[in-house]
């Protein structure tokens, strides 16, 4: 029986530690930068574009898609509720409570997405 050959080890990872007094201004230039933080500290080093970067596209277009869905929903709910309301003449004040839950939720989903995530 052949014994398969063993892949060649991955060199061990480099981690920096940001001081507390420039994390801010960190993950403010890597959030506007677009990039994975590894590409965003080798572009930093390097002082060129790399190939390869990856971008955090996926979890902010998924945040954004579902602000907007959550949206669309308290839009078509706020119709119905006036509808009601106009039809009955009785008090929406929980349901209209509700819908203001849902859309301090979503505010707080988009500005999450805006942070990339975090």
């Amino acid at each position: 029986m052949e014994v398969p050959p063993k892949a060649p080890k991955r060199e061990a990872p480099l981690s920096i530690r940001v001081p507390k007094e420039l994390r801010e201004e960190f993950d403010e230039r890597w959030q506007r930068s677009g990039l994975s933080k590894q590409g965003f500290v080798l572009s930093c080093v390097f002082d060129r574009k790399l190939p390869r970067q990856v971008r955090r596209i996926a979890l902010e277009e998924r945040l954004l898609v579902e602000v907007h869905a959550e949206l669309v929903a308290i839009k078509e709910e706020w119709r119905e509720t006036n509808r009601q309301h106009a039809e009955r003449h009785h008090d929406c004040s929980d349901l209209l409570d509700q819908l203001n839950h849902r859309l301090l939720k979503s505010s707080l989903l988009l500005m999450k997405s805006l942070r990339g995530g975090r």
